[in-house]
């Protein structure tokens, strides 16, 4: 799942194609299809993976700032994305 994380990290949904990730991982065309129904599949399952990913992140960052709520207010905040 980390190089679909990676395709999205990069170029945003549009970037998780199962021919993207068969360039990043070096693998023949069609092999990820036993791992994923179709790109529907792939999208999901990245979508997936990101949310638990980055919820868990977030999470531990907020946990490391202590227990001062300003401290993991701004931990928070840290970690949203721009714009």
């Amino acid at each position: 799942m980390l190089p679909g994380y990676r395709a999205l990290v990069r170029g945003g949904a549009g970037a998780l194609k199962i021919e993207t990730l068969e360039r990043e991982v070096g693998t023949m065309k069609g092999a990820l299809y036993s791992h994923f129904k179709n790109k529907a599949d792939l999208q999901t399952q990245t979508l997936a993976f990101w949310d638990r990913f980055a919820t868990a992140e977030i999470a531990a960052a907020v946990r490391r700032s202590g227990p001062d709520a300003r401290r993991q207010l701004r931990a928070l905040v840290a970690r949203l994305p721009d714009g």
